[in-house]
């Protein structure tokens, strides 16, 4: 007579935590990719109201709806405490995807003979002195631009000037 062997419970427990994981990180590749597709084509991310009512609830949502009408993958078994599609996550994941560019252009000017900074200043709509740096450098036979982020200036004196470059840099 042949037994069946049943796993024990801390093996079936251990295989659903696993296969939880594995759904969760599929959920949030998704969703980076969404993010990171709205980023690159400059598409903004939030709408002005983003309930379950709404009509449109801005780009992000809307895009992952359209993917989960599709595909099926987004949304399906994500535990119901998953706050994947918030703001705040929303901001941390482009965080992330800021300091893996700025990496990447670290490692491109280390490996670079010769690079330019471009720094310009100028008021914003609320009266506010911003200051943008452009870093641009010659690796591998293209030059290239990159744009390394805003700073408001309180002051624009040389050594005020170098500080927030620093900053950014």
């Amino acid at each position: 007579m042949k037994t069946k062997s049943i796993p024990s419970v801390s093996v079936q427990i251990n295989e659903g935590y696993l296969k939880l994981i594995k759904e969760n990180r599929k959920y949030i590749k998704r969703i980076a990719s969404v993010l990171l597709y709205t980023g690159t084509q400059c598409i903004a991310q939030r709408g002005d109201d983003e309930s379950v009512k709404s009509l449109n609830r801005g780009n992000f949502l809307e895009l992952l709806h359209l993917i989960d009408e599709q595909c099926e993958v987004v949304g399906q078994d994500v535990p119901q405490n998953a706050k994947y599609t918030s703001p705040q996550i929303q901001n941390e994941m482009i965080s992330i995807f800021n300091q893996i560019i700025l990496e990447k252009i670290s490692f491109e000017l280390q490996s670079c003979n010769y690079f330019a900074l471009i720094v310009d200043e100028t008021k914003d709509i609320s009266k506010t002195e911003q200051l943008s740096v452009v870093v641009r450098y010659y690796i591998q036979g293209s030059i290239h631009e990159r744009f390394m982020g805003f700073k408001p200036a309180k002051q624009l004196n040389a050594s005020s000037l170098l500080n927030y470059i620093k900053e950014i840099l």
